[in-house]
C-alpha cells in the first residue's frame, strides 16, 4: 500500500494554489468581456486606456449582459459609458435607455436620461434612475410610473427592491387601481407587491368608486363613492378578503353618510364599517356618536347602523324653528333601514328620548321618555310612532310651554359636532 504524505512545503504550494485561484476568480469577477461590436478602437482618455466600441455592442460581466449601439470602455476606473438603444439584463429584469454608465466594481447602472425597467410583469419608467445588481435594487426619480396589470403608481421619487418586491414611493404620490376601481394620494407609499399591502402616509386619501349595473338597460346606472380621509391608510387586500384601515383624523363621505372618527376598518368584502375613537355619523338631518359605531350595507345600501356604549342620536324636528331637535340616547342605538331610508330608530339599555310631535299647522307638543327600550318609528324623516318598553316614564310638553327655552331641554349628552366632512375636502378626481 502506497502512502501519500504531504510535507510543509507541499502543504504550502496547495495553499498557494487555492489563494492565486481566488485572486484569479476574484479578478474575473471584476472584468468586463467584449462578446460581440461591429468596430472597436484602442486609444488613452485622461491617462487611462480606453476602448471604443461601434455598432452591437455585447458585453458581459458575470450575470450582467449589456447592449447599446456605441460604448466607451475604461478599463482603470472599470466602467462603461454605453449609448443609443442601451439595454441592461439580469435574470428577468431588462433596464432600457438611450444613456448610461456601468460601474463594473459595484455592479450599478446609472442612468441620467429617460429610463425603463420591466421585471415580469411589473414595467417602471423614470426621467432618470440607478440600479444596483448587487443589491437587486431600482432607485428612479422624477416624473416615475409604476405599473402592474392591476395598478398603476406615479411619483416623484421611488424605491423598488427586486427579492422582496417592495416599492416605495415619496413625493405626488398617486395611485390608480383597476382592482377596486380606487384612486389614491399621499405624500408616501410603501406598497408589498406579494402581499397586496400598502400603507399610505402623509395626508392620504382615497377614492373609491362602486358601480351598481342594472339588468334594464334604460335605468340609470347608479355609482356610490366612498371618500376617505387620514393620516394613514392601509389596504389589505388577502385572499380571504380586502380589508381598509384607516388612523387618526378619519373623514369618510359615501353618498348620504359623512364620518368622523380616529380609528375606521372597512371589511370591503363584507361591506361592514367598524368606527372607533370618538365617531360620529352625519346621515341627512341625523347626528349618531358613541364609543364605536359599527355600520352595515347590503347590496351597497345602508342595511343597519349599530352605535354602541354612550350612544346619542339627534335629528332636526323643525328647520324653521331654531334649537328644535329630536333626541335618543342609551347604551345601545340601532337604526334600521330600508331602501336606503331610515325606517325606525331602537335604543336598548337605559333609554331615553326628547322628542317633537307636529300636526297640519307645525310642532305642537313635546315628549319625554325613558324605558329599558325605546322604538321611535319614521315616516318622510318625521317621528310616526314612539314605542316605550319596559318601566315606561313619559312626560308631557305643550310646545308654547317651551317655546324660546328649547335648549333647557335637550337631554344630558346633547352636542351639536361641527366637523362634519365635505365634498370639498377631497381631491377631485380628472377625468
Amino acid at each position: 500500500m502506497t502512502k501519500l504524505f504531504f510535507g510543509k512545503s507541499c502543504r504550502l504550494s496547495f495553499l498557494f494554489v487555492i489563494l492565486f485561484y481566488n485572486v484569479l476568480l476574484s479578478q474575473e469577477s471584476k472584468t468586463i468581456f467584449l462578446k460581440y461590436a461591429d468596430d472597436l478602437k484602442g486609444s488613452e482618455k485622461d491617462g487611462e486606456q480606453i476602448r471604443e466600441l461601434i455598432g452591437n455592442v455585447e458585453l458581459i460581466h458575470g450575470n450582467i449582459r449589456l447592449k447599446c449601439n456605441h460604448a466607451i470602455q475604461y478599463f482603470s476606473s472599470n466602467k462603461v459609458e454605453a449609448s443609443g438603444n442601451v439595454i441592461v439584463y439580469q435574470d428577468t429584469l431588462r433596464l432600457y435607455s438611450d444613456r448610461g454608465v456601468y460601474f463594473a466594481d459595484t455592479r450599478t447602472t446609472v442612468s441620467p436620461g429617460k429610463v425603463r425597467i420591466t421585471d415580469g410583469r411589473l414595467n417602471l419608467t423614470a426621467s432618470g434612475g440607478n440600479y444596483d445588481a448587487n443589491l437587486r435594487r431600482a432607485d428612479f426619480y422624477k416624473d416615475v410610473v409604476v405599473s402592474d396589470p392591476m395598478n398603476t403608481i406615479y411619483s416623484d421619487t421611488m424605491v423598488y427592491y427586486r427579492d422582496s418586491s417592495k416599492i416605495f414611493s415619496y413625493g405626488n404620490v398617486k395611485i390608480i387601481s383597476i382592482e377596486n376601481n380606487s384612486t389614491a394620494f399621499s405624500d408616501s407609499m410603501e406598497y408589498y407587491r406579494r402581499t397586496k399591502y400598502s400603507i399610505l402616509r402623509g395626508n392620504p386619501q382615497m377614492i373609491r368608486l362602486d358601480t351598481l349595473k342594472n339588468g334594464d338597460s334604460t335605468v340609470p346606472v347608479k355609482i356610490d363613492t366612498l371618500y376617505v380621509k387620514a393620516k394613514i391608510i392601509i389596504s389589505d387586500r388577502k385572499k380571504t378578503g380586502s380589508t381598509l384601515f384607516a388612523i387618526d383624523s378619519v373623514k369618510l363621505l359615501r353618498n348620504e353618510l359623512s364620518i368622523a372618527c380616529n380609528i375606521m376598518r372597512y371589511f370591503i368584502s363584507d361591506s361592514i364599517f367598524i368606527l372607533e375613537k370618538e365617531p360620529v355619523i352625519w346621515y341627512e338631518k341625523n347626528q349618531i356618536f358613541s364609543d364605536s359605531i359599527t355600520v352595515f350595507l347590503q347590496n351597497r345600501s345602508l342595511k343597519k347602523i349599530d352605535a354602541s356604549v354612550n350612544a346619542f342620536m339627534l335629528s332636526s324636528a323643525d328647520t324653521n324653528i331654531l334649537d328644535t331637535y329630536n333626541q335618543i340616547m342609551g347604551d345601545t342605538i340601532r337604526l334600521f333601514f330600508s331602501d336606503n331610508k331610515l325606517d325606525s330608530v331602537l335604543s336598548v339599555d337605559k333609554a331615553i328620548a326628547f322628542y317633537y310631535m307636529t300636526d297640519s299647522s307645525g310642532l305642537n307638543s313635546a315628549y319625554k321618555s325613558a324605558g329599558d327600550q325605546i322604538k321611535i318609528e319614521l315616516s318622510d324623516k318625521k317621528v310616526k310612532e314612539v314605542k316605550v318598553l319596559f318601566g315606561i316614564e313619559s312626560l308631557y310638553y305643550p310646545f308654547n310651554m317651551i317655546n324660546g327655552r328649547q335648549k333647557e331641554y335637550n337631554l344630558p349628552r346633547f352636542k351639536l359636532l361641527e366637523h362634519k366632512p365635505c365634498r370639498e375636502d377631497y381631491y377631485k378626481i380628472k377625468k
